[in-house]
Formats: structure tokens, C-alpha cells, sequence
């Protein structure tokens, strides 16, 4: 009497295995890079090249990292996005984070410089029992 169970064939609803799903997982999101990239190559190879080169795709955001002030303004001057959010990065606190979409692709200038009119301040906040140190950006005018 054989008491070895008998192996079961390959059904298409049973799941895939853990190595199988990572893997697709894994591809899925290299397709999506790739399409995105496809989508804003035309923007990236208008860039000058040493810009190019500080192009990524990270986190679903298509980010130019460690930018100077004058590659930033290079930079939003070619995307021309329109409107772009700035913040103290978190990483680099003397830096700031600028982020944008265009056509349904995040877009970051990722630890750029600040403008000249911009300045990083340490400001105290009590809270009850707390008190708690945080990064603003301060720009004292409209310069993006």
C-alpha cells in the first residue's frame, strides 16, 4: 500500500508561490518604471545631461536628486508644471524637496537647493508636556 500522497496537478486557481508572486511583483513594477520613463523621456533627453544623469525613478516619483539652485531652476523651467510644492527635506535640512505632477507623473527635486530668498529656521513648539523641534521653509517672496 503506497502511503506517499499523490502530487496534485497545476490548477490556474491556485495561488502562486511566494517566489512566483515576488517575481511578478517584482516585474510589474519594473514595467511600470519603464513605462514612466517612456512617458518623460521626451523631458529627460531635453535636459542638459549632467542633469540627466541625476535622474531616477524612486518610490513612484520620478526624482532629479541633489540638485543645485541653478539645475532646479533649469529644471522647472523645462517641465514648465505649472504649480510646485516645496518642503524642508528630511534627510538634508539645509535642502528642500520640490514636487510637482505632470500628465499623472509624480515628479521630485529631491534635496535641491533653496532659492536665495528661502532659509531653513528651527522654530519651538510647546505642546502639553511636549515640546517638539521642527524644520520650516520661510521664502520671502513668490520665487519658485
Amino acid at each position: 500500500m503506497n502511503t506517499q500522497p499523490e502530487s496534485e496537478p497545476a490548477s490556474p486557481e491556485k495561488p502562486l508561490s511566494m517566489v512566483a508572486r515576488k517575481i511578478a511583483e517584482a516585474k510589474a513594477r519594473y514595467v511600470a518604471e519603464l513605462d514612466m520613463l517612456t512617458r518623460m523621456a521626451g523631458v529627460i533627453d531635453g535636459l542638459p545631461e549632467h542633469i540627466a544623469e541625476k535622474c531616477c525613478i524612486y518610490n513612484e516619483y520620478l526624482d532629479f536628486n541633489q540638485l543645485s539652485r541653478e539645475e532646479a531652476i533649469t529644471v522647472i523651467g523645462m517641465l514648465k508644471a505649472g504649480k510646485w510644492t516645496k518642503s524642508v527635506n528630511a534627510y538634508s535640512p539645509e535642502t528642500i524637496d520640490y514636487n510637482t505632477e505632470i500628465d499623472g507623473v509624480k515628479v521630485r527635486l529631491w534635496a535641491a537647493a533653496p532659492p536665495g530668498s528661502c532659509r531653513v529656521v528651527e522654530v519651538e513648539e510647546e505642546l502639553p508636556a511636549t515640546k517638539i523641534v521642527r524644520r520650516k521653509l520661510i521664502c520671502s517672496d513668490s520665487e519658485v
